[in-house]
């Protein structure tokens, strides 16, 4: 549960430890602990980096966390390597650094999970060629972008040969794709659409603001009490574009008394309603409805940009953690979460 003010909203449980036993994968998960970026022996495959690793595995066997059922030492076995914002950076380390079979850990390195990175990051996308000559034999690359990465993530995928789009395969009932790269989810529609995601933005029922999150027309009668969003902003949903990537999906927004109606990119209006209902009003207009052209615009101002230079556009800011605590419903026909780190897991040559 994630809980915002007093509002708990319905973000799913995503505890990486339960994804890793769901998974039924017989593996270890090591977190190393930067200072910065800086992962130290760990950011770059180097003999010292196998060095602890391996320190790790007789810790481990050691503790009897692993080996208890067969004699002699445990050898560091086929590795998936991860990283997610600033810390992808390092991933593009190892790959570089694991191309060559004489390399250290390079026949250990078999697959790379690319959790959405920052703006920095895309341009190291966008050169396919270290890929490219990373793949051989078993390797799996797994582009988790959704955010500053998306784009640059699916078109990655696109580049390198056997790709395929996570949803798009779902939707045609293979609950198991094999494409050694699988760009996650890897639709422009997937905001717009998805329901696990939509209902993230929501406040759990019996909560303290039980508002819809969603925009009506313009022309809609407002209620009183407010049942959604544009209730209680007294912001109206002008048009919605679901599909066209980034720079072409997202709303028109208008509001009586507000001026002309202001578009917002790349943002669905569950998004936009969430924004305004969680981080617009209640410091705009102490929660009040937009009554005025000035509050309007600045209300836009607010949907559209952070003032973090680190991280400028709000909606990247938000889905930028979705990689990492999001999933997808229906996968391999359950009803219920599943982890992008275990739909990683389970798409693994991992035994």
């Amino acid at each position: 549960r994630y809980v915002l003010g007093d509002v708990a909203l319905t973000f799913p449980l995503f505890g990486w430890a339960r994804q890793l036993r769901q998974s039924g994968k017989k593996a270890a998960m090591v977190i190393p602990f930067p200072h910065g970026t800086d992962f130290g022996f760990m950011n770059q495959p180097t003999r010292s980096a196998r060095r602890i690793l391996r320190s790790m595995i007789r810790c481990l066997q050691g503790e009897k966390h692993i080996g208890t059922k067969r004699a002699g030492t445990q050898r560091l076995g086929r590795m998936a390597v991860g990283g997610w914002s600033s810390g992808t950076d390092t991933l593009f380390s190892w790959i570089k650094g694991t191309i060559t079979d004489d390399a250290p850990l390079s026949k250990s390195v078999r697959e790379i999970y690319f959790f959405d990175g920052k703006e920095p990051t895309r341009a190291a996308l966008t050169v396919p060629g270290p890929a490219k000559s990373w793949f051989k034999d078993d390797r799996r690359l797994r582009l988790i972008g959704t955010a500053n990465t998306e784009v640059q993530s699916i078109l990655l995928a696109k580049n390198l040969a056997n790709d395929s789009i996570l949803e798009d395969e779902l939707a045609a009932g293979n609950s198991s794709p094999s494409a050694p790269v699988l760009a996650i989810p890897g639709r422009d529609d997937h905001w717009f659409k998805n329901a696990l995601y939509i209902q993230a933005l929501a406040p759990k029922p019996g909560s303290s603001k039980p508002l819809a999150m969603k925009l009506r027309p313009p022309g809609s009668p407002l209620s009183n009490p407010p049942r959604d969003v544009t209730d209680s902003s007294n912001v109206f949903l002008v048009s919605e574009t679901r599909t066209g990537g980034p720079a072409k999906t997202g709303v028109v927004l208008m509001s009586p008394n507000g001026g002309p109606s202001q578009p917002v990119a790349t943002v669905s209006q569950e998004e936009a309603a969430y924004f305004l209902n969680f981080f617009i009003l209640p410091g705009l207009t102490n929660g009040g409805p937009i009554t005025s052209e000035a509050q309007f615009t600045e209300a836009i101002r607010v949907m559209k940009e952070t003032g973090d230079p680190r991280e400028k556009v709000r909606i990247f800011q938000h889905r930028h953690a979705w990689s990492v605590i999001g999933g997808l419903t229906g996968f391999k026909g359950r009803s219920g979460f599943t982890g992008h780190l275990q739909i990683c897991l389970e798409l693994s040559g991992f035994k």
